[in-house]
């Protein structure tokens, strides 16, 4: 699956499950994204694998990759809601599972350019910083031989939201 598929496949199960029915203010796109970049830093300080799932009745998916896959769905979302199109690229600099702390702090940074430049009004330089965020966590996956790829972990998470309550259950944001 392409990521322009997904970025559209991802948008239609949040429009139908209510999160576009009031605007959405991009702070609180981006204070999401934080929430789980800090989640999956949880994930694997709590040595949690990178795919699990939980004991719920619906099987959710849980894990290091899942909670990073969460940061790309968010992005993506508010693109294709914005407009945008997230256009991958390579040339991330491998990280070893011991340097995964600067790794989620180099995301931190991402997504707070981002809000900055977006704040500023440097919409391009916005787009930016997103796109540079979801390159590297696609990256991620590819860099530390881990058992599962990114698109099989996007999929199980995209599949899993679909079958998710209305606004998963009333959530604020």
């Amino acid at each position: 699956m392409n990521i322009a598929v997904m970025q559209k496949a991802i948008n239609k199960t949040a429009v139908e499950h209510g999160w576009w029915e009031a605007p959405r203010t991009f702070g609180s796109i981006i204070s999401l994204c934080h929430s789980e970049l800090s989640e999956s830093l949880e994930e694997f300080r709590a040595h949690k694998s990178n795919l699990y799932y939980s004991d719920a009745d619906v099987a959710k998916p849980e894990g290091i990759a899942v909670e990073l896959v969460d940061v790309v769905i968010r992005i993506l979302d508010w693109a294709e809601n914005e407009g945008f199109v997230i256009d991958i690229y390579d040339g991330i600099t491998p990280i070893s599972s011991d340097e995964f702390p600067d790794f989620i702090a180099e995301r931190h940074l991402d997504l707070s350019m981002a809000f900055k430049s977006f704040r500023s009004g440097y919409i391009s330089t916005c787009e930016m910083s997103m796109t540079h965020c979801v390159s590297a966590i696609i990256s991620w996956f590819s860099l530390n031989e881990i058992n599962y790829t990114f698109e099989e972990v996007m999929q199980l998470k995209m599949e899993y939201n679909e079958t998710r309550p209305y606004r998963h259950g009333n959530k604020a944001l």
